[in-house]
């Protein structure tokens, strides 16, 4: 599409451009005319989220943009949750109710009065004020009312005491018998006495209180107010005291007890020594309920007013008694006290005590959690401006770009409670996000905690293992003890082996002196004597040789073992002698002398004897170190498991030792990271957001002038109809002929008589110029032209009229054959109506189709033949007889679509006909003609002209009246 036939479309659909978006224009303006003011504020927070410092790491280290963002969809998920929302909504509403006036600070007055109408009591009584709710408010007021009605039975009394007194004093000699000035009063009564303070102009509560020296609390106690509101001329009791009067001017003094858990009137009575009916006719009791904390009168003391004791007993009474109100309504100064809460607490409305404000709050969360039917849940989940869930969702969160800083605003048709709105959902979302950033790592923590305590119990009970192990078997250091054990061990074998062979090697040569002292000596061998001391020898050289090696280990064997030796040389010294008194022998068979035989069999002897008994021990050595290796050897794979046991607990311990830190340091890194602070607390708005009506009206002008644009572009886009000849050529394959435009054209100005003929000459000059130079066949006059087309509705007979008119024009005879007479134009003897029957499709010529009269010297005074035949997709055509053809025009409309069907009719005509046809365009638009004839001639007056008509016909416009009695004559 080019750019003008986009202009064109937007020539076009002009009205469509301009009407849409003035009527989307004109109905948002209509519905959006009277929309409420609304005021704007926002706070900004930050975070630490990116550039923070934490435990783990005090240096800066690079920053990860995911875990950032995260973080950020985080804070702004908290913000947005539904429990925020709620708790919010909870304060906002607690915040209103708490207030005993309206503030513009925190709510207007409208909005005010709209709350406290629409509240139901059940749910004003949860607000606390003056730390009660409701119903002990209404309580006290009931009690205030009682007090109001006793005040005015006490004046009236009063009253008519004065009235008495005065009559009294008349009566002279009475009141002087009596010696009282004073009332007169019955035994019983009570009298109710105080200073009145009458509220002047310009006064208040704090003023009256510092002129008497009183806290505002204290005064309001004093006359049981629930608010600060006072009115001129109200009486403003300062100080009371309350007493029992009798006959003689006594006064009395009360004795007090609060009541306790558990206690009732007889258990008080019996405390006080006093009867159950005295403490009801004190207190004034129906019957014996009583409750926790109530102050009950349980003795009475009369005195009298005039002495000193009596003046003293009065003012205790007094004291006693403030106290007892200070006590029951330990009220604090509330302006005083609302100084304190907005320094602490900006949220908490001044006059509001911070406890009872945080109390309502409780109260309204737990009845909006007790049920979904109840006040406060429809509240919040309905539609309501300013409490409901919806309303506190127009807060919008976003981050202040690439910061740390996020941005909360609010609207509100309220520029209180935008601010305390704004401010209430900052600090809920503040303190959830501390509480879900401390609380994350709990459960952790604890899990590490208790893994830890019991890896220290499975330490120390292996410990605890291996200390009784090593108790028990005596072992200090099994590694050092196991290495003596193999070393003496090994000692004890190689001395067992050098024994053993000293042992062999003295028996064998004892055995060949034996031999060769066998004739001689073998009588002094075998003496008993002899053989006496040889074994009391070896016993002594047995037990000498046990107690060596265990010399080393005790003194009393050392000492013994210096005896045995001393015992030893004693028996060698006796065997010598023995010995040597047989040297009378002198030589052995061997002539050998017998001396030296005899010494060395001595010496062999003793050797032998001293092996022997040294085999002995070893051998019980050997089977004593035996025994101990049996017992160290499974000790050495006991110990071994223990101190795997404590390794792998000890291994554990440190590793949830080490995640126990962690844990605990990510802990502590959260609290740190937690700590959000408010840069820019919201503000109070001053001025009314500017309206969106301007941007909105634009934006609806500019939507749908572009959604206009749209649907047109793209209904151009998808429109296959045969609008332009491109597509038409483009479709069919064929040659244009011309176009006719559309009678019905909106253009005024347009010579519509000149394009119609201009359209019919270039038909007819396209038509010559086939039939004389590009037709296949070279034809003969009359020729003989066909007018058909694919549809029905085409403009075939206007078509075939206008160049049956323009042939005429040129001097040539024309015959119109036609299957249906004209309507639009009267009958001629060129023009002629054949019929349609069953034989229709069998014609083979042009001359089946006329009657005799129709014939002129067999049509040679013709021509031209015009043949228009009906739609070819609908109706049968005779093919010999488009065998004949000299031309061919197909005729279509613009405003039709070239389908599938069309294109089979043709390709079936195609295959008939010699000839091939051209198309006649018919019912275009103008542009099409334009683009044709490269400019469509006008007529008439010019467009600023015809402006200036229309402009000024209202007042050209005649009105004329008839006659009536002309019309009648006329008649």
């Amino acid at each position: 599409m080019d750019i003008s036939n986009f202009l064109r479309l937007i020539k076009k659909n002009l009205l469509l451009l301009i009407g849409v978006p003035l009527i989307l224009a004109a109905s948002v303006y209509f519905f959006s005319r009277n929309q409420p003011k609304t005021y704007s504020s926002e706070t900004v927070v930050y975070t630490g989220i990116g550039s923070g410092y934490s435990a783990e790491n005090q240096s800066r280290t690079r920053l990860d943009h995911y875990a950032t963002n995260m973080q950020f969809d985080n804070v702004i998920k908290i913000v947005n949750s539904r429990s925020t929302k709620e708790q919010t909504a909870i304060r906002l509403l607690a915040q209103h109710l708490c207030m005993e006036k309206p503030d513009p600070k925190y709510i207007s007055e409208d909005q005010y009065r709209q709350l406290q109408r629409i509240v139901p009591k059940e749910v004003k009584d949860l607000v606390v004020k003056y730390g009660k709710t409701g119903a002990e408010r209404d309580r006290l007021e009931e009690i205030k009312q009682k007090e109001k009605k006793i005040e005015e039975l006490n004046r009236e009394l009063r009253q008519e005491q004065q009235r008495i007194q005065s009559i009294t004093s008349s009566g002279g000699e009475n009141n002087r018998s009596t010696g009282q000035t004073g009332q007169i009063i019955s035994p019983g009564d009570t009298l109710s006495q105080g200073q009145y303070h009458t509220v002047s102009y310009g006064e208040s509560l704090k003023s009256i209180a510092n002129r008497y020296g009183m806290t505002v609390g204290e005064l309001m106690n004093l006359n049981n107010m629930r608010d600060t509101d006072i009115k001129v001329g109200d009486r403003l009791l300062i100080s009371r005291t309350t007493q029992k009067a009798y006959s003689k001017g006594k006064q009395v003094q009360y004795t007090y007890h609060t009541v306790k858990d558990q206690e009732t009137l007889y258990s008080i009575a019996k405390q006080y020594d006093v009867s159950v009916n005295d403490i009801k006719n004190w207190n004034n009791l129906s019957d014996e309920s009583i409750d926790q904390g109530q102050r009950l009168i349980v003795g009475q003391k009369s005195t009298r007013p005039d002495t000193a004791e009596g003046a003293k007993q009065q003012d205790e009474e007094r004291t006693q008694y403030s106290e007892h109100v200070m006590e029951d309504f330990r009220f604090i100064d509330p302006e005083k006290k609302a100084t304190e809460a907005k320094k602490e607490d900006a949220i908490v409305p001044p006059g509001v005590n911070k406890n009872d404000y945080y109390q309502t709050v409780q109260n309204l969360m737990g009845y909006y959690q007790s049920s979904d039917s109840n006040f406060v849940y429809e509240l919040l989940q309905y539609t309501h401006p300013i409490y409901s869930i919806e309303a506190i969702s127009r807060a919008q969160v976003s981050r202040v770009q690439n910061s740390d800083f996020i941005n909360i605003s609010y609207t509100s048709k309220d520029p209180g409670i935008c601010q305390q709105t704004l401010k209430i959902l900052t600090n809920v979302f503040i303190q959830n996000y501390k509480n879900l950033r401390e609380r994350q790592t709990d459960q952790v923590v604890n899990y590490f905690q208790k893994q830890v305590q019991k890896a220290s119990k499975r330490l120390k009970d292996a410990e605890n293992r291996l200390l009784n192990f090593k108790k028990r078997n005596n072992l200090i250091n099994y590694t050092e003890q196991t290495e003596a054990i193999a070393v003496q061990k090994e000692r004890l074998d190689k001395q067992y082996q050098d024994v053993q062979a000293q042992m062999r090697a003295a028996a064998a040569s004892l055995n060949k002196l034996e031999s060769k002292l066998a004739r001689k000596d073998s009588i002094f061998i075998k003496s008993d004597l002899i053989s006496n001391k040889r074994k009391e020898l070896a016993e002594v050289t047995s037990k000498l040789t046990v107690n060596e090696i265990a010399q080393d280990y005790d003194e009393v064997t050392s000492d013994r073992v210096q005896e045995l030796k001393e015992r030893k040389q004693e028996l060698r010294d006796e065997l010598k002698l023995y010995v040597d008194q047989l040297y009378s022998y002198q030589q052995s068979i061997e002539g050998i002398p017998m001396e030296d035989l005899l010494d060395q069999w001595l010496t062999k002897t003793m050797n032998y004897e001293e092996a022997k008994a040294t085999m002995e021990v070893l051998e019980q050595r050997k089977s004593d170190f035996q025994e101990t290796y049996r017992v160290f050897a499974p000790l050495g794979a006991t110990k071994n498991r223990i101190e795997r046991e404590i390794n792998v607990a000890e291994q554990e311990y440190l590793e949830l030792l080490g995640s126990l830190n962690e844990a605990r340091m990510r802990q502590q890194n959260l609290e740190m990271t937690s700590n959000i602070k408010v840069v820019d607390p919201p503000y109070y708005p001053l001025t009314v957001t500017s309206s969106r009506t301007k941007i909105l009206i634009l934006a609806a002008a500019v939507i749908g002038f572009i959604l206009v644009a749209f649907v047109i572009l793209v209904l151009e886009y998808f429109d296959n109809t045969n609008k332009t000849p491109e597509r038409i050529t483009k479709a069919t394959n064929l040659s244009l002929a011309g176009a006719y435009p559309s009678l019905y054209t909106q253009e005024e100005n347009v010579d519509l008589p000149y394009v119609i003929n201009r359209m019919s000459e270039m038909i007819v000059q396209n038509l010559k110029l086939r039939l004389r130079f590009t037709s296949i066949k070279k034809p003969v006059k009359p020729y003989f032209v066909l007018i058909f087309s694919t549809q029905p509705e085409a403009g075939k007979t206007y078509a075939g009229h206008k160049i049956k008119e323009k042939l005429q024009e040129f001097g040539s005879n024309v015959l119109y054959l036609n299957y249906k007479p004209s309507v639009d134009q009267e009958y001629s003897e060129s023009e002629y109506v054949y019929t349609i029957n069953n034989q229709f499709f069998e014609i083979e010529h042009i001359r089946e189709l006329l009657d005799k009269t129709a014939l002129r010297s067999d049509n040679r005074e013709y021509d031209y033949i015009l043949l228009e035949i009906p739609n070819i997709i609908h109706n049968t055509y005779p093919m010999d007889l488009m065998r004949t053809l000299d031309a061919a025009l197909l005729v279509t409309r613009a405003t039709t679509t070239w389908k599938k069907a069309d294109r089979m009719a043709l390709e079936n005509f195609n295959r008939v006909a010699e000839e091939e046809p051209m198309i006649i365009l018919n019912d275009v638009e103008m542009y099409v003609i334009d683009e044709l004839l490269h400019g469509v001639p006008t007529a008439g007056k010019s467009r600023w002209e015809r402006y200036k008509d229309m402009a000024t016909t209202p007042f050209r416009m005649r009105v004329q009246f008839k006659d009536s009695d002309k019309n009648k004559s006329g008649e």
